[in-house]
């Protein structure tokens, strides 16, 4: 998957395209492999190839997945859809709370019982997080069960008990890179959102904001969800991209590759 980033404002997505999905081989350890593009009109050659091991639960990923385009495999391929800036308040209502630099980031010296130093997010901006991000799962685990069994896909979702602005952090600068990391970690999440809503309405199953409003009793969400840009605008060149070899399903589900 390639894909040159840029900003986006509102988007009416009826109107969207369907997900362009490309597929090219790639020479990798004296061996060509299949590698697919998604959301891209110019599939430049993919990254260096490093050999993927599915995480275990409960752990948080390579740092390298929520900074950089790289290979993603099947357990991060929906990092692809990565809004460059989701937080804008002209496409975000509720991300005021994360339109911070990180030198911007409240970070709080604290003594521990041992007597030494330790810095952590400052406690009102964490439970706005915390507040932000369970609202992004909320919905995710409303209409995921019902996406899977349509698609058969089993990707990894990101668990936010293991976000690291949680933990406490030997030095002011650890303290707010795990901030920093949480909040691109978050743009994952809302990835996930993104391609989990984008295919049920291209399989025409639009029950899905019954569903999330029945369960979250919030039509506001509901709304932005399902016409906001940092959600739903998923055309060419308007998401990060990344490369992943497939997996034979994938490559069945959608067309052998015309090379």
């Amino acid at each position: 998957m390639s894909s040159a980033a840029q900003s986006s404002t509102g988007v009416h997505p009826s109107n969207e395209p369907p997900l362009v999905r490309t597929v090219r081989l790639v020479h990798i350890s004296e061996e060509y492999q299949v590698v697919m593009a998604l959301n891209t009109t110019e599939f430049v050659h993919p990254p260096p190839y490093v050999p993927w091991v599915r995480l275990t639960e409960n752990c948080f990923p390579n740092k390298s997945i929520l900074y950089e385009r790289c290979y993603l495999h099947d357990d991060f391929f929906y990092f692809a859809l990565c809004h460059p800036n989701p937080f804008t308040p002209d496409i975000n209502p509720y991300g005021e709370c994360f339109r911070l630099a990180p030198q911007d980031l409240p970070i709080l010296p604290t003594k521990s019982r041992n007597g030494k130093t330790i810095y952590r997010l400052h406690h009102d901006l964490k439970d706005q997080w915390q507040s932000y991000i369970k609202m992004i799962l909320d919905i995710i685990s409303v209409v995921d069960y019902y996406w899977r069994g349509l698609t058969r896909l089993n990707p990894y979702l990101l668990d936010a008990a293991n976000f690291p602005y949680l933990k406490q952090h030997a030095t002011d600068l650890a303290a707010r890179q795990a901030a920093w990391d949480t909040r691109q970690a978050t743009i994952g999440l809302m990835a996930y959102l993104s391609m989990v809503v984008t295919t049920l309405e291209i399989k025409n199953k639009p029950e899905w904001k019954a569903r999330v409003f029945k369960a979250t009793q919030r039509q506001d969400w509901v709304d932005w969800v399902s016409t906001s840009s940092a959600i739903r605008l998923t055309g060419p060149e308007e998401r990060r991209g990344a490369s992943y070899i497939p997996t034979k399903q994938l490559l069945a589900e959608n067309g052998s590759p015309d090379f």
